[in-house]
């Protein structure tokens, strides 16, 4: 029988510790180069010799760089992993608590395409205030939707309606799932998330400067930090 093994996404301070090996690997490469020159900046060895250096160097850098490439990745998509759930947190409502929510979800959704923005985001705020998980997670579920064809919107240069509720909305959202959601978990994965996007930017950062051709690291960083 195979057995499957499950590696853990790597946590924030693990992250943390990539950025330190990428850069002490950036440190070792620019003095690793520098001591194929001498002082007139010509190089040491005959030019076969001195590619093979060169080229042993620049390997080195790519397998750090390329780690915390995949330390990225495997973060990035633990967290959107994280979120989904906590978009669906119907799944986590009890029978009786869905038997209502189908009831009240049409409802719901008409308030959304009906209402103004600024009425939507009071209904959630009462929702909250209400205490009813029913409602909160209905309007934390249609108002996730919302924000993410807004921010989908903003990305794009496109103006929508509404639009100016995009930040009351944001955080109308994120009180309603702290009300939902694991704390602790939803700490571990901001902070897993944050360190992701600044090993990602000091990634593709060193990969343009010492490599000159870092495309396929600062695509990952700005994925990271479009969200």
């Amino acid at each position: 029988m195979t057995q499957t093994i499950t590696t853990k996404p790597p946590t924030s301070a693990e992250l943390v510790r990539h950025g330190s090996a990428v850069d002490r690997a950036a440190d070792q490469y620019r003095q690793g180069r520098a001591a194929l020159f001498n002082a007139d900046g010509r190089p040491i060895y005959a030019p076969d010799e001195q590619a093979r250096r060169e080229a042993a160097l620049r390997d080195t850098l790519r397998r750090a760089l390329t780690a915390a490439n995949e330390a990225v990745t495997a973060a990035t998509a633990a967290v959107a992993a994280e979120r989904t759930q906590e978009h669906d947190l119907v799944a986590t409502l009890t029978a009786s608590e869905l038997e209502r929510a189908s009831a009240r979800r049409p409802f719901i959704q008409d308030d959304v395409e009906r209402l103004p923005a600024a009425r939507f985001v009071e209904r959630c705020r009462a929702a909250l205030e209400s205490g009813s998980r029913v409602e909160m997670v209905l309007h934390h579920r249609e108002a996730s939707r919302l924000l993410d064809e807004w921010k989908q919107a903003a990305r794009e240069g496109r103006t929508v309606a509404g639009g100016d509720q995009l930040d009351p909305l944001r955080e109308v959202v994120t009180a309603l799932e702290a009300h939902l959601v694991d704390g602790s978990r939803r700490t571990a994965a901001d902070a897993a998330d944050n360190a992701a996007g600044v090993l990602g930017m000091r990634v593709g950062r060193i990969a343009w400067e010492l490599l000159g051709s870092g495309a396929q690291y600062m695509q990952q960083a700005e994925q990271v930090t479009r969200r």
